[in-house]
């Protein structure tokens, strides 16, 4: 194989297509990873925290504060609820109940549909396939 056929054209407008698909879907998974990342400030976050930092002066208007303001002296913050997967026996077997009427509704359906896929190919090789080779063997014997 020549390397000049991989660069025709339809190729080529094929691959960059896809190039330029795949750097989107990069750029966009970025964004959403910033934007969720509780670690990395965002762009907006981060002007934010700058214009919160600089002493205000007399000529530049009032800005309304929009960060949380600080915990009381003395309290300490309450803890949110610890990341992890519930392993309860009631929620496990809700779960798994739940996953095998799934499966198995979803098992019917295929068993259905490739009964219906078998019976649709034996009925178009008896109807289309063998009637003409049936005809072409009785005209020659």
């Amino acid at each position: 194989m020549h390397y000049r056929l991989l660069f025709r054209p339809p190729l080529v407008w094929v691959t960059i297509a896809e190039c330029i698909l795949a750097a989107a879907a990069v750029a966009l998974a970025w964004h959403i990873w910033q934007g969720r990342h509780p670690g990395v400030p965002s762009p907006s976050q981060a002007a934010v925290s700058a214009l919160a930092s600089q002493p205000p002066t007399s000529s530049s208007p009032a800005l309304p504060s929009t960060l949380p303001s600080p915990a009381p002296a003395g309290v300490a913050p309450q803890a949110g609820p610890t990341p992890g997967t519930r392993t309860d026996a009631a929620f496990l077997s809700r779960q798994i109940k739940e996953l095998n009427r799934v499966e198995a509704a979803f098992e019917d359906l295929e068993w259905r549909m490739t009964k219906a896929l078998a019976d649709a190919i034996e009925n178009y090789v008896e109807r289309v396939v063998l009637p003409p080779i049936e005809r072409s063997e009785r005209t020659h014997p």
